[in-house]
């Protein structure tokens, strides 16, 4: 795992420092969020509530105290400081992308050639393959995007559908989306994955109850 390649949460909602991360779709009334896989949250609160971001960005450290579930029944809800990193045991980056759908709702891409030694997997490879729920972040020398994957229905495209669990796409915002980044320019030359680390912290020390969730972008699932 590397470093956080984002961070700032906390300084920026105290205004101590220039907000940094990832802007995420903008006035549509509906905020994206995090806490969430695709069938369950792990904050306080029923599905599909979540945590929406702080400021509307998806930064590389995040905390939320007393927001986590209970570590009994009756007890205090826990803090959580969530981590989020760039998954690279898979080479998305080195895939091109060829076009977009309208809206930014779906990529087409082809994979290098040639292929580097080991060769990279295909997207439907079942054991390091995309999977749905998987978080994409898409980068170019104007900025980036992150789209939630709702489907791969073929070896060469990515669909980003409206209505994503984390409401990470979203196609009728204004800024923050895929459709704004390619907007400015369509040449989005880097594509990662992203990963999240949420650590539950009780009232006790942190060795003797912090543990580690799980991924949402990962539906709760750890790659191979």
């Amino acid at each position: 795992m590397r470093e956080p390649f984002l961070a700032g949460a906390a300084d920026a909602r105290e205004g101590t420092a220039k907000a940094t991360g990832v802007q995420l779709p903008t006035a549509t009334g509906t905020n994206s969020k995090y806490g969430c896989s695709q069938t369950a949250c792990y904050v306080a609160g029923p599905f599909p509530a979540g945590i929406a971001y702080p400021n509307n960005h998806l930064y590389g450290v995040v905390p939320s105290p007393g927001i986590g579930l209970p570590t009994s029944a009756g007890g205090p809800n826990t803090d959580i400081i969530t981590v989020v990193y760039t998954d690279n045991t898979y080479a998305l980056n080195l895939y091109k992308v060829t076009a977009f759908g309208a809206n930014g709702v779906s990529i087409s891409l082809i994979p290098p050639n040639p292929q580097p030694v080991p060769a990279v997997p295909p997207l439907l490879d079942p054991a390091y393959g995309i999977k749905v729920g998987d978080l994409i972040l898409l980068s170019n020398n104007k900025g980036s995007a992150i789209g939630e994957v709702t489907g791969i229905p073929d070896n060469n495209t990515i669909n980003f559908a409206d209505l994503d669990p984390l409401r990470i796409n979203q196609s009728g915002a204004a800024t923050g989306n895929i459709k704004a980044a390619t907007r400015v320019q369509p040449n989005l030359n880097c594509m990662s994955f992203i990963g999240f680390l949420p650590y539950f912290l009780g009232t006790r020390r942190c060795h003797a109850s912090c543990e580690v969730a799980g991924t949402a972008a990962r539906s709760g699932k750890s790659r191979p």
